[in-house]
C-alpha cells in the first residue's frame, strides 16, 4: 500500500489504475479510478479493503486516516454504485463496525497454543483478524471494538468465548 500510495494516489483520494508517468494506448493513456465491481472487485474497493485490514491488525492510526480519506472519495458515487459496489462496502462495513481481533500466544509447535489459532481461524466473525506470536504460556484475547476479553487458555474456551 505505501507503493500504491506513492505511485497510484490521487490527492483528493483514491488510487489511479497506471502509475504516475506511466501511458498506455488509445483510451488506456487516460488515468483512472474504478471503483465499480464489474464482473471482478473493483481496484479502489480492494484497496479500501486492504486499508481496513492493515489497520485492523496493526491499529495504526495512519491506516485508519488513509482509509477515511480514501473512502470519502467515493462516498457520493456509493450509492450510485447498487450491486456494483459490493467491495467499497464491505470496506465501509470494516470502517463503520467493530472489528474482531483474536490475539494468540504461545509456544511454536502442537499444543494449546496451535490448537487455539486454529480454533480462532476456523470461527466465522464479520471483520475478524487473527494475530499470532510466540509467547511462554498459551493464552488467547478477543476484542470486539475497544473490548476485550480476559485470557483464555484452552481451545474450548476460546470457542464459546467466539459464539457469545
Amino acid at each position: 500500500m505505501r507503493y500504491c500510495e506513492s505511485a497510484h494516489a490521487d490527492s483528493s483520494g483514491g488510487y489511479f489504475d497506471l502509475a504516475a508517468g506511466k501511458n498506455g494506448t488509445a483510451y488506456l493513456a487516460a488515468r483512472a479510478k474504478p471503483v465499480q465491481d464489474a464482473p471482478t472487485p473493483s481496484p479502489n474497493g480492494v484497496a479500501a479493503l486492504v486499508l481496513a485490514r492493515l489497520w485492523a491488525l496493526t491499529d495504526d492510526s495512519e491506516w485508519r486516516m488513509r482509509l477515511d480519506r480514501h473512502l470519502a472519495a467515493f462516498a457520493g458515487s456509493a450509492p450510485e454504485l447498487s450491486l456494483y459496489g459490493a467491495t467499497l462496502l464491505r470496506a465501509i462495513d470494516w470502517a463503520v463496525n467493530p472489528v474482531t481481533r483474536i490475539e494468540v500466544k504461545g509456544p511454536l509447535g502442537d499444543g494449546p497454543a496451535c490448537a487455539m489459532h486454529l480454533v480462532a481461524l476456523q470461527q466465522y466473525r464479520p471483520r475478524k483478524v487473527v494475530l499470532r506470536s510466540t509467547a511462554d504460556t498459551p493464552a488467547a484475547t478477543v476484542c470486539v471494538g475497544t473490548t476485550c476479553s480476559l485470557p483464555v487458555a484452552t481451545p474450548d474456551t476460546l470457542k464459546q468465548l467466539l459464539h457469545s
